[in-house]
């Protein structure tokens, strides 16, 4: 007898009111979308702790997405990657309560999630992908790594798969966004197709401020996933001439798997969420970079900060960036050692030397938690320079034009809270000795 998908997330009841509405000839109304992102942002902000908010943005269009993905040529994949206990299994049971169809594996052999992947026809949480493989005498394991890989787009998702034990030959299709948890990274070809969402171990002072913005409330919105379903049914159109007009054919893969994320936020009209996904899209692609030379490793970190919005530097901010594009010990012939391209020194007159200052602007002193920095105006021409590169890759910078001090955000959520921030511990203090402060008041009145 027909029976319905174990994994369908759509209630009958928003089905039927759904044909209802479709049959009378009339349209049914839906939250804005901007509000349905809102809410899926909220939610995951609730469950999970990231070092970097704009990920929380690249995940709830992820969610959005996945209701619309069959309108897609290619869609993400996401790696979750981090030390035990910093909240990865976490992150794919939240993404898997607000997405379409969605699922979650922790075990079963790859015959077993092949087919899990092929009923769901959603997204699909790998949960410790490491322990899923750790089976060696599985001989489809590998086969089910090679279908992942293709999976991201639709042309090459279709897998003739052979069950080992029946001899039978099975047509699946793995097409769909999906998150793999793991600790040690995946291989370079499946990294290829996939955007990484970095967790880690929260500091005390972390945990009591995201404890503290976090809601009791531990479930989704009430009927959050029908509205996202409904959207979708009301809307697959206008995804689909959207997503032609923006998405040039045979551009590379970094560019196919973004696609998606950027039509939902275009369709939501919200500048922020759009400013948001392009700051987590260019950290993507800012990972650590091969090459040794230091003044590529400086021209690279000023021109994402370029990207980024800002027109007005500090070497401090500057040297942040760098630090990012660099494994931990590039440059150190001793773990204590501060090499020289991260000295402010060098920075500096590097920036200088470069012609990548504006010289004849005059400096100014922007003062950070008691601390004081210069502030530089980067050089119109390098300015231009990086806006024409981006123009060849069919990219534009973010449009709002951050303040020289605007990369120092809060402690909790900052990219640069691991790799040596010198701000952190006077402005852990300041808010420390403020929240004490307005304590005391309050005891007083």
């Amino acid at each position: 007898m027909p029976a319905p998908s174990p994994y369908a997330t759509w209630s009958w009841s928003s089905i039927k009111r759904f044909q209802h509405a479709k049959s009378q000839g009339g349209k049914v109304r839906t939250r804005p979308l901007q509000n349905l992102l809102k809410d899926i942002y909220g939610y995951l902000k609730n469950q999970v702790w990231l070092p970097h908010r704009e990920d929380y943005t690249l995940l709830a269009l992820a969610a959005v997405a996945t209701y619309v993905q069959p309108v897609f040529d290619a869609v993400p994949l996401f790696l979750v990657n981090g030390p035990k206990g910093s909240g990865k299994t976490e992150l794919g049971m939240a993404m898997k309560e607000v997405c379409a169809n969605s699922a979650l594996v922790g075990q079963g052999s790859a015959a077993t999630i092949a087919r899990l992947i092929d009923m769901s026809r959603g997204f699909v949480v790998l949960d410790d992908i490491e322990s899923i493989g750790s089976n060696k005498a599985d001989a489809q394991f590998s086969e089910l790594i090679q279908g992942l890989k293709l999976s991201y787009k639709k042309s090459t998702a279709t897998k003739m798969w052979t069950d080992i034990k029946t001899m039978k030959v099975e047509r699946l299709n793995f097409f769909g966004i999906k998150m793999i948890n793991n600790t040690t990274g995946v291989d370079a070809i499946l990294g290829s197709r996939m955007l990484v969402i970095q967790t880690r171990k929260r500091l005390p002072q972390e945990t009591a401020l995201w404890e503290k913005s976090r809601s009791p409330v531990a479930e989704p919105p009430a009927g959050l996933r029908d509205d996202l379903h409904t959207w979708a049914f009301e809307n697959c159109l206008e995804v689909a001439v959207l997503y032609r007009e923006m998405h040039v054919q045979g551009a590379e893969r970094a560019e196919e798997i973004a696609a998606p994320l950027r039509v939902i936020a275009e369709l939501s009209g919200d500048g922020e969420i759009r400013s948001s996904l392009e700051v987590a899209l260019a950290r993507q692609g800012a990972r650590s970079k091969q090459h040794d030379d230091p003044l590529e490793i400086l021209e690279e970190a000023l021109a994402s900060i370029v990207i980024e919005g800002f027109r007005e530097i500090t070497i401090q901010h500057v040297a942040l960036v760098m630090r990012q594009l660099v494994p931990d010990n590039f440059g150190k012939e001793r773990t204590t050692e501060i090499p020289e391209i991260f000295r402010p020194e060098w920075i500096g007159r590097q920036l200088r030397m470069q012609g990548w200052l504006e010289e004849s602007a005059s400096q100014s002193r922007v003062r950070l938690f008691g601390m004081s920095f210069r502030a530089y105006k980067i050089a119109n021409a390098f300015i231009s320079e990086a806006a024409g590169h981006l123009e060849k890759e069919g990219k534009s910078m973010v449009a709002a034009v951050q303040q020289a001090t605007d990369f120092c955000q809060g402690c909790e959520g900052c990219r640069f809270r691991n790799i040596g921030c010198d701000i952190m511990s006077k402005r852990l203090d300041a808010e420390e000795r403020l929240a004490k402060g307005k304590w005391r008041r309050q005891e007083v009145n």
